[in-house]
């Protein structure tokens, strides 16, 4: 019994490592800010809004596939400011699905960044983005997505940050 114990063991160890982990050990997230966006629909909306391309670039010698939104990707993504947060516009058709990105390659998000006041009142911050991984297997049916997110957004698991950026006036 007692070897069993530590069979066991050994491949609970074994199936935890890698991949398993906090998964942020070798996928980068790069944010660039691109500049101020006057668009119209920001119009009745407080707040400065920022267009920004995020890069979360797979650095693992295998593909990675995880769970977001069709449309509202954004739900994956917290900041390090209560001041900032990716917006999102809305969208008709909203689903989970897996995403797939092959080792040494990127995947770009082009996005929105809403600084809810003003730039001088979330001071000269070095902002960060922070990627909240849901792994493929980690969602049964497409309706635990939700769950799942908010479970590890809570408890603050598998989440990977971006490298520092800022946001000029």
């Amino acid at each position: 019994m007692k070897k069993l114990a530590y069979i066991l063991g050994a491949f609970l160890l074994l199936s935890n490592c890698g991949t398993h982990g906090s998964g942020g050990e070798n996928i980068r997230i790069e944010v660039s800010v691109i500049g101020k966006s006057d668009s119209d629909r920001f119009n009745s909306l407080e707040g400065n809004f920022y267009s920004v391309r995020i890069d979360l670039i797979n650095n693992t010698d295998s593909i990675i596939r995880f769970w977001t939104m069709s449309c509202s990707w954004e739900d994956n993504w917290i900041s390090n400011a209560k001041t900032i947060y990716l917006f999102n516009p809305g969208c008709d058709s909203n689903y989970p699905y897996i995403v797939k990105v092959e080792s040494g390659k990127t995947i770009t998000f082009m996005g929105t960044v809403r600084v809810c006041g003003s730039i001088e009142e979330a001071g000269d911050s070095n902002y960060k983005l922070g990627f909240i991984l849901i792994r493929e297997k980690e969602v049964v049916v497409d309706l635990d997505f939700r769950k799942v997110l908010r479970s590890k957004g809570e408890k603050g698991l598998d989440l990977i940050w971006s490298e520092p950026f800022k946001i000029n006036k």
